[in-house]
């Protein structure tokens, strides 16, 4: 709500939160990352629960509880005077404060929307880095309009940049290659063990050496060019889109349905994620990367199309990376599955916006019941963000259903209703996939956590 809507309850309380997440302390003294090669999410659960409606006596203790962990920015570095000194740093995980420095005073001659259009095409391809987190962390700037988080996220995207290798350049040739598309499950499972167990078993580069296991594996995987020719077959074999020149792919169920590439890639993760059933928590963090993209490219539609084609190519790649880290799980739960539990209607009685509308209802239903759980211990901010990314999601969809043979299709009902299951999903259990709860490998140590 704006400040002229709230009461001054409501502004009592705000203040009282600023208040408590500085705890005397500048919000920018605060690092990106905290115990070692963990990112601050304080500004992601903040954001995720005022978008939820929480009250304030839940907003106070996590905003109270996660700050005990952070740690204050190292001042250490040089003033960035230009944006070849900035690339200079580009990967190299350290001297976040002046990277930081220079992307607020960016902001503050040219406005967020102008310097992310500014930076983002040197720095897009690196998205993999820091687990994801730099582009959901320029989301959440996004969306609770905070300027100094969109130049956090952009000094990260740019302090943990982590491309694929330029596979252009090397002796790896299409005879060198695998048909991926072609192998059986069992097949396609070898090929992505044995390159996860490859990745962890090389000397991670210097930035990365003290990071955990799936940040060790997501480099060594995109450093070695026949994994990340491996990657783009498999990628190509799971997510065959037709991409054409405006950013969109033609749905061929239906032949007159356009959804955008990264709307593809959001859908892709969301079965993957929900499927699996196994509350994967780095299947999680692609599915809030997708999900962030979007609201990057709604945000700011002048952007040019090759940005948006090289971040969906980027994502796509992770995504895929991700799934070979995690241990290439296999899909065990059809999405029409909990159809009847969540809409309490057979599948042929509802029709696409009706289904919508029944699916937002039980999403709020489910997101009142969070809510109302003991305030004075709070989920995993995790939880939080994933509820709120997908009434966000359900939302759109009803809205811009003005053209309802958009919605005439099984794609988009199935994307329904895995909101609706990822809901219940991230609610009911604890993370898989976090740490040592890794799936192993046969030959390296994962002893180390995220």
């Amino acid at each position: 709500s704006s400040p002229l809507a709230m009461n001054q309850s409501e502004l009592g309380d705000r203040k009282a939160l600023r208040s408590i997440a500085t705890d005397g302390k500048s919000e920018n003294e605060f690092d990106i990352e905290w115990g070692g090669f963990l990112t601050n999410h304080l500004s992601h659960g903040q954001w995720a629960l005022d978008t939820l409606g929480a009250k304030y006596e839940l907003r106070e203790t996590y905003t109270r509880l996660y700050k005990e962990r952070l740690c204050i920015a190292n001042e250490d570095g040089n003033k960035i005077n230009s944006v070849e000194e900035l690339l200079e740093l580009q990967g190299q995980r350290r001297d976040f404060l002046p990277q930081k420095k220079f992307f607020q005073e960016e902001i503050s001659h040219h406005g967020a929307g102008k310097t992310i259009s500014i930076h983002l095409p040197s720095l897009i391809h690196g998205l993999a880095g820091a687990a994801l987190h730099p582009i959901i962390h320029i989301a959440v700037g996004i969306l609770s309009k905070k300027e100094d988080v969109i130049a956090e996220g952009l000094a990260y995207l740019n302090h943990s940049y982590l491309a694929p290798i330029d596979t252009c350049n090397t002796n790896v040739t299409d005879h060198d290659q695998e048909n991926i598309a072609a192998a059986s499950r069992h097949r396609r499972e070898q090929v992505a063990a044995n390159a996860v167990d490859a990745a962890l078993a090389k000397t991670p580069s210097a930035p990365l050496a003290m990071s955990g296991r799936f940040q060790r594996a997501m480099g060594g995987l995109l450093s070695d060019a026949k994994s990340v020719h491996a990657l783009r077959d498999e990628a190509h074999a799971q997510i065959p889109l037709d991409v054409s020149s405006d950013n969109a792919v033609v749905d061929t169920k239906t032949n007159n349905t356009k959804y955008t590439y990264i709307d593809r890639l959001f859908i892709h993760i969301l079965r993957i994620y929900v499927g699996t059933g196994s509350n994967d928590y780095f299947l999680l963090h692609g599915l809030h990367c997708a999900f962030s993209l979007q609201v990057i490219f709604d945000e700011y539609p002048s952007l040019p199309t090759k940005v948006k084609m090289d971040g969906s190519n980027a994502l796509k790649l992770a995504l895929v990376a991700t799934e070979w880290i995690q241990g290439y799980q296999a899909i065990l739960h059809d999405w029409k599955e909990p159809w009847e539990r969540i809409t309490d209607s057979a599948k042929q009685d509802l029709s696409p916006p009706l289904l919508m509308e029944k699916a937002s209802k039980w999403i709020e239903g489910r997101i009142q019941s969070l809510l109302d759980e003991d305030a004075s211990v709070p989920r995993n901010e995790h939880v939080y963000k994933c509820a709120a990314m997908c009434n966000i999601s359900i939302c759109r969809m009803i809205e811009e259903r003005s053209n309802a043979d958009i919605f005439n299709n099984e794609l988009e009902c199935q994307k329904t209703i895995d909101l609706c299951a990822a809901v219940d999903l991230c609610m009911s259990c604890d993370f898989y996939g976090r740490g040592i709860g890794e799936k192993p490998t046969k030959a390296v140590d994962i002893s180390l956590e995220h």
